[in-house]
């Protein structure tokens, strides 16, 4: 089925004329900001209908692991943590939300990450978090958290690889940065 608009014609006194809508046409009803939604809703869709999806996935880069991490967002309403829990090749075990928060803040626990990267039997993990405010730079809040998680792993010899934040279309690296 071909889309067509109708709009009035001033050649055919009120009359109408039919033609193939342009790209503006559609930003005129879509939003940038919705079409980034609905895109986010289907990688999430299709991350929840195929939950082991990336199990066993090796990590060959750092944008790899970033696109996986993306599909685990719920929303960018409010803070989510990630976790993904990798094996000694750094191969994908799982990837899920841990923590959950407000508009600027999720309470994050390193106890709770640590026992979960035992339970899935982990050599390493990544973390990440989303910045709903659109503002990629870590804070300070956010270089201390990742300082703690590091060193409560470290006591059970597990290694912390990375921690991206995502803001928007921008993800940062802590170890890009040389903050880890």
């Amino acid at each position: 089925m071909e889309l067509m608009i109708r709009e009035s014609d001033p050649l055919f006194n009120g009359g109408y004329t039919l033609r193939e809508p342009s790209h503006d046409d559609y930003r005129k009803v879509i939003s940038d900001e919705t079409i980034l939604k609905l895109a986010r809703d289907v990688m999430q869709q299709r991350f929840n209908d195929e939950p082991r999806k990336f199990d066993n996935t090796m990590l060959t880069s750092p944008q790899l692991a970033q696109q996986i991490i993306a599909t685990c967002f719920p929303d960018n309403l409010r803070e989510h943590f990630i976790v993904m829990y990798l094996d000694n090749q750094h191969r994908v075990i799982d990837t899920e939300c841990v923590f959950s928060g407000n508009i600027d803040s999720a309470s994050v626990y390193p106890g709770v990450i640590v026992r979960k990267a035992l339970e899935h039997n982990s050599a390493a993990i990544m973390i990440a978090h989303n910045h709903p405010s659109g503002h990629p730079d870590p804070s300070q809040a956010d270089k201390r958290i990742t300082s703690r998680i590091r060193d409560a792993l470290a006591i059970v010899d597990l290694r912390l690889l990375d921690h991206f934040i995502y803001a928007g279309d921008e993800v940062i690296s802590f170890e890009e940065r040389g903050l880890m």
